[in-house]
């Protein structure tokens, strides 16, 4: 039997506080995303193209 696992989408549509309705391990693999995203962000990055 396949689980049905609802979108992020679907969350924030159903409940008031998505956040608590993730998973331990999903709350911890959202937070080294946006860490991940934060650090890329920060990163220079070099116009390979030229383009200014």
């Amino acid at each position: 039997m396949q689980e049905n696992h609802p979108s992020l989408f679907d969350l924030l549509l159903e409940e008031s506080s998505p956040w608590e309705a993730l998973q331990a391990e999903q709350q911890l693999l959202a937070i080294y995303v946006l860490a991940r995203l934060i650090a890329n962000a920060t990163l220079p990055h070099d116009k390979e193209n030229g383009d200014e």
